[in-house]
């Protein structure tokens, strides 16, 4: 199966305490992922991915 491509925007991923596994997750502005993460840190485990353009991670 082929990789799905990423959308351009910023990414960062969710999963519970204590898991290898997660959810990648994506909003439009570093702003919105700001707010975002403030939200599920309170019950989840969160890590900044970084930006994706064309396909591919510019920072993270």
């Amino acid at each position: 199966m082929a990789k799905s491509k990423l959308k351009d925007g910023f990414y960062f991923e969710v999963k519970n305490k204590n898991s290898n596994d997660g959810i990648k997750m994506m909003r439009e502005s570093k702003k919105e992922v700001e707010i975002a993460m403030e939200m599920y840190k309170k019950v989840k485990e969160v890590t900044y991915l970084g930006q994706v353009k064309d396909n591919k991670f510019i920072n993270n």
